[in-house]
C-alpha cells in the first residue's frame, strides 16, 4: 500500500457529513502519527525477516545501504540493531572474503551519513548526534582488540572511514573519540607487530590525529614509543621481521606528532629518528 493512503469501509451520506463536519486538524493528526508507528513497525520487521533469511544475511551489506538510502534519517531508533546486522552477518564475513571489507566500511559511512542527516546545529541536536555515533561505534569499538586478527582489523577499518567522513568532524563528542584513541592504542601495543591488525590501528590513530588531535595528544607517550619500537626493534624480536606497510604506518603518526608535539618530545623524536638511520647505515655497510 502506498505510504500515506488510508482505506477506509464506504460510508452512508449521513456518516459523511458527519465527518467533513469535524475539526480538519483532528483528522490530519492521527494518520501521521499511526504512518510513523507504522513505518516504525515495518522496517523491524523487514530487519527480522532479514535476519532470519539465509538470503538476507548473505547480501545484508547491500541491504542496509539501500535501506539507508531510502529511509533515511527515519532509521535513527534501528542503528543498534542494524550495527548488528553489520558486525554478525558482514564484518565477520569479510573474514573469509577479504573483498567484503571496504563494502562493509562504506556502508557504515553510509549509515552515519543518512541518520545523522537533518540534525541542525543546537544542544538537543548536538546530544541525539552524539548518541547515534556511539551506538554506531559501539560494536565496532569492542572487536579492537578481538583475538582473531581480521576481525579486529576490519573494525579498525570501519572506523577510520567513519572517522574520516564529514559525518564525524564536528559531530563526534570528545569522550568518544577519547575512548577510541584509547581503545585503538591498546589493541595496537598488545598485538603482534607483525600483523595486519597493528597497521589498521595505527593508520586508525592516524586519522584520528588530524580529526581529534587533543584526543591523540594525551596518549603521545606510549604512542611514540610503539612507533620507535617498530622503527628500532630489537633484532631479535618480533618486530624486526614487521612488514613495510606496518614500518611506513608508524612513520606517519610519528611525523603527525613531530608537526604537533612540544620541544621537548621533538628534540626526543629527533634523536630517535637519527638513531634509526645510523642503525640503517650500519647495518648495509655490514
Amino acid at each position: 500500500m502506498p505510504e500515506g493512503r488510508v482505506h477506509t469501509c464506504p460510508r452512508s451520506a449521513g456518516s459523511r457529513t458527519a465527518l467533513r463536519s469535524q475539526p480538519r486538524v483532528a483528522v490530519v493528526a492521527r494518520p501521521v502519527n499511526n504512518n510513523n508507528n507504522n513505518n516504525n513497525n515495518n522496517v523491524a520487521k523487514f530487519l527480522q525477516q532479514v535476519e532470519e533469511s539465509r538470503e538476507g544475511r548473505h547480501h545484508v551489506v547491500a541491504i542496509v545501504e539501500i535501506l539507508a538510502k531510502i529511509r533515511g534519517a527515519a532509521l535513527r531508533p534501528h542503528v543498534p540493531r542494524l550495527m548488528h546486522l553489520l558486525v554478525q552477518h558482514g564484518l565477520l564475513a569479510s573474514t573469509g572474503c577479504p573483498a567484503l571489507l571496504p563494502a562493509c566500511a562504506s556502508c557504515v559511512c553510509k549509515l552515519a551519513a543518512c541518520v545523522l542527516q537533518e540534525l541542525s546545529s543546537g544542544p538537543q541536536c548536538e546530544t541525539e548526534a552524539a548518541l547515534l555515533l556511539r551506538q554506531i561505534c559501539l560494536p565496532l569499538l569492542s572487536l579492537l582488540p578481538n583475538k582473531i586478527p581480521p576481525l579486529a582489523s576490519g573494525a579498525a577499518t570501519c572506523l577510520r572511514s567513519l572517522v574520516d567522513t564529514p559525518a564525524w568532524r564536528g559531530r563526534a563528542p570528545h569522550a568518544l573519540a577519547e575512548e577510541l584513541c584509547y581503545k585503538a592504542a591498546l589493541a595496537a601495543a598488545t598485538s603482534p607487530p607483525t600483523t595486519q591488525t597493528t597497521i589498521s590501528h595505527l593508520l586508525l590513530l592516524r586519522s584520528l590525529a588530524s580529526t581529534n588531535p587533543s584526543a591523540v595528544t594525551k596518549l603521545a607517550p606510549p604512542l611514540i614509543r610503539l612507533s620507535i619500537g617498530i622503527l628500532l626493534p630489537h633484532p631479535f624480536s618480533a618486530a624486526s621481521s614487521a612488514a613495510w606497510q606496518l614500518r611506513i604506518a608508524a612513520i606517519r603518526l610519528l611525523y603527525y606528532y613531530m608537526g604537533t608535539s612540544s620541544k621537548g618530545h621533538l628534540h626526543l623524536l629527533l634523536l630517535l629518528l637519527f638513531l634509526f638511520l645510523f642503525q640503517t647505515l650500519f647495518l648495509l655497510h655490514i
